[in-house]
């Protein structure tokens, strides 16, 4: 079959390299041969015919750890052609093969992460794995650029595509540490646009490299949007009220803020911004007990009688024996209890 493998159609090609995927070259010798007759298939206008090549030169040099940066290089050239010029079917397809690539050599593509770029005629899921492999191509030297090509996506009409594209700026800060500083700021500028949907996911990364890197609280702490009303969404609230807790010592507005949220809580229905409320509320009153007070004893009325969510209502009554407990170590004396 292989000797007569050019005289098959392009059909019969595809058949044949399939089967010989499921064949094991008896040695070394005959795997070679076998390679250097498939060689020029890589070149082929077919797409079938070249990632069925692709496929059967990565399952033969698998564990021929030897072999791989010279077999990488010979198959990123047509996978990198069909994803420019391909339909966004068969470029999706490439960008599975890339990541399958780079989960055995990370340096392969760095040099070609433009390639990676979103078209404006680009499907959203398209967008989103490009997006996806940009942050994995992402090195030392290149990330300033992805970095800002991120940036770009950020605003995208596709609120997923957005917030894919702001979750990855902050996946290039937790995984090269040394470029968060440039990530913080990239995100920080984002606020600038006063976009709910942006501004929320800005918040959730931000929280993530602070809870990884304490150091840019610096940076990020005095950034932090003022304006409650422009945050919609459930994670972005959650994330602010974690901030303003966690840091609420830096903060001169911190209890405020919270106390303006407080004030609101009866129209809020998410039971993890109550709950995350909750807790940095506690947090910040152990903190700045005179400014607190108040807020925190309105919330804890809250937790306890009117919540209907069970969990909330539990993390109430134990916060709720906490202060007591306070009062009754520094005064002396417990507070009376109603009957429920």
């Amino acid at each position: 079959l292989l000797n007569r493998f050019h005289e098959f159609s392009e059909w019969g090609q595809c058949s044949i390299l399939e089967i010989l995927h499921r064949y094991k070259p008896e040695n070394e010798e005959e795997l070679f041969d076998i390679l250097n007759i498939l060689d020029d298939r890589l070149k082929h206008a077919n797409c079938g015919v070249v990632m069925a090549t692709i496929k059967l030169f990565l399952k033969y040099t698998e564990n021929m750890m030897h072999l791989h940066n010279d077999v990488h290089q010979r198959i990123k050239v047509p996978l990198l052609t069909f994803l420019s010029c391909g339909s966004p079917e068969l470029a999706y397809a490439c960008l599975l093969h890339f990541q399958l690539l780079l989960a055995r050599q990370l340096d392969l593509f760095c040099e070609d992460f433009r390639s990676f770029y979103c078209r404006f005629s680009d499907p959203p899921y398209l967008k989103m794995k490009k997006i996806e492999v940009l942050v994995e191509v992402s090195d030392n030297v290149n990330s300033l650029e992805i970095i800002s090509e991120l940036g770009e996506y950020a605003t995208d009409v596709n609120i997923l595509v957005s917030k894919q594209a702001i979750s990855s700026i902050g996946n290039v800060a937790l995984r090269l540490p040394e470029l968060a500083h440039t990530c913080v700021k990239k995100l920080l500028s984002l606020l600038s646009y006063n976009i709910s949907c942006v501004t929320s996911n800005v918040l959730v990364c931000l929280t993530s490299i602070l809870r990884q890197d304490e150091s840019l609280e610096e940076l990020i702490l005095p950034e932090l949007p003022k304006n409650l009303n422009v945050i919609t969404e459930e994670e972005g609230k959650a994330s602010l009220i974690w901030i303003l807790g966690e840091y609420g010592e830096a903060l001169p507005d911190s209890p405020y803020q919270l106390e303006e949220i407080v004030n609101h809580i009866e129209e809020e229905l998410s039971s993890a911004v109550k709950l995350q409320l909750l807790t940095a509320t506690m947090k910040l009153f152990f903190k700045r007990p005179a400014e607190c007070q108040h807020t925190l004893g309105r919330l804890l009325e809250h937790a306890v009688g009117r919540w209907g969510n069970i969990i909330i209502m539990l993390r109430g009554v134990g916060g709720a024996f906490v202060t007591h407990l306070i009062g009754y170590i520094l005064w002396g004396k417990l507070p009376h209890y109603h009957n429920n």
